[in-house]
């Protein structure tokens, strides 16, 4: 059974891999892990949205126009080629880092892309690593935003999604990984309309944060 919560965990997973990236400016290294990280996580979230609608009416068509729309982003480009290759040669684009003065008169440390000594994959972003990373999330926010907008009666589908909450429960207890926790329980009226309320949710609905957190320039 395909279900669109996985398309919503995937963006939600590259937008914790760039909070990550926030908090580690000062190390190379470990702005090196989470950028490797990041951009798998948003490349990720359009191998799993082709997944999930593979099936679906209307979609081919659909996806053809969001893909040339990629091609043609200079940014997407970069973020797609920096990503081949880091995990192919292990290069780190996100090395250099310097100090600033804000406005206010306080220090700022920012990473920027950086290839001295090798050959950039793509255009390199004319900005910081951290404010491209966040355009660039704010783009595939809005594929997904308009990829809801265009099929979410097609795939919002609660009846589906009850059935596979309580077939997930039925198959931990008889692997006997809900030991301790009474039978009964999951047959308790308040629980089984827990679930239907969360059923019932909007799949648009489960990204509107995220949306507003990476609205387009």
């Amino acid at each position: 059974m395909k279900i669109h919560l996985a398309i919503s965990g995937k963006l939600r997973e590259a937008d914790f891999f760039l909070e990550r990236m926030k908090e580690s400016l000062h190390s190379a290294d470990e702005m090196g892990f989470y950028f490797s990280a990041f951009v798998s996580a948003a490349r990720s979230v359009t191998f799993v949205l082709q997944y999930v609608a593979s099936d679906l009416e209307g979609f081919d068509a659909w996806y053809l126009v969001e893909q040339q729309e990629m091609r043609a982003n200079p940014l997407a480009k970069f973020m797609l080629e920096a990503r081949n290759e880091h995990q192919k040669k292990g290069f780190n684009p996100t090395g250099r880092g310097t100090s600033v003065t804000n406005p206010d008169g306080s220090q700022s440390f920012i990473r920027f892309f950086s290839y001295i000594g090798a050959i950039p994959p793509a255009e390199i972003p004319n900005t910081d690593v951290v404010t491209a990373c966040r355009s660039h999330m704010a783009t595939t926010c809005s594929i997904v935003e308009r990829f809801f907008e265009a099929f979410e009666s097609q795939v919002h589908r609660p009846d589906e999604a009850v059935e596979l909450a309580l077939t997930s429960v039925e198959q931990m207890r008889r692997e006997g990984l809900m030991e301790g926790i009474p039978n009964e329980l999951f047959s308790h009226p308040q629980i089984l309309a827990a679930i239907q309320t969360h059923a019932e949710i909007r799949p648009s609905e489960m990204i509107s944060d995220l949306i507003q957190k990476y609205p387009l320039a």
